[in-house]
């Protein structure tokens, strides 16, 4: 049934990434992208990283929801491989025309990075929904559009 290869899919989703924390420090993104763009950024990551860290890609090929995690080989690369990522992975994403929050939404860590990659506007507008959906400021409080 569609149930069980949900649920399926969804725990096939947290072996990969239980098996990325398993090599080592983990950095997972989560972004949606245009399917003519949708595996590029792995395959550019794979040879940036070569070396350093494990990358996978696997998303929703659907919706155009993209999971990339790059594992470090060693601690030692902790700093090194997230200097390689970021800003790297958002500038690539702003630039073929993706978001940079998919299904996890944007969450803390994502909050500086925003106001690089939306524009201006955007953002107002998503302050105006988030203002007009909760006016009081208690669905995830202090999180998205401060």
């Amino acid at each position: 049934s569609e149930m069980c290869i949900r649920d399926s899919q969804r725990r096939v989703h947290g072996y990969i990434a239980e098996a990325g924390r398993n090599v080592g420090e983990t950095f997972m993104y989560d972004f949606s992208i245009s399917l003519t763009h949708f595996y590029e950024i792995v395959d550019i990551m794979r040879k940036k990283l070569e070396g350093k860290a494990v990358t996978l890609g696997f998303g929703h090929i659907g919706d155009g929801n993209l999971h990339l995690q790059a594992s470090c080989i060693k601690p030692e690369y902790k700093n090194e491989v997230e200097s390689i990522l970021e800003p790297f992975v958002y500038d690539w994403v702003k630039e073929k025309g993706g978001s940079i929050s998919a299904e996890h939404g944007v969450g803390l860590a994502k909050l500086q990075i925003l106001p690089q990659t939306k524009e201006s506007k955007a953002l107002d507008y998503m302050k105006q929904l988030k203002q007009i959906f909760d006016p009081n400021e208690i669905l995830n409080p202090y999180k998205v559009l401060l």
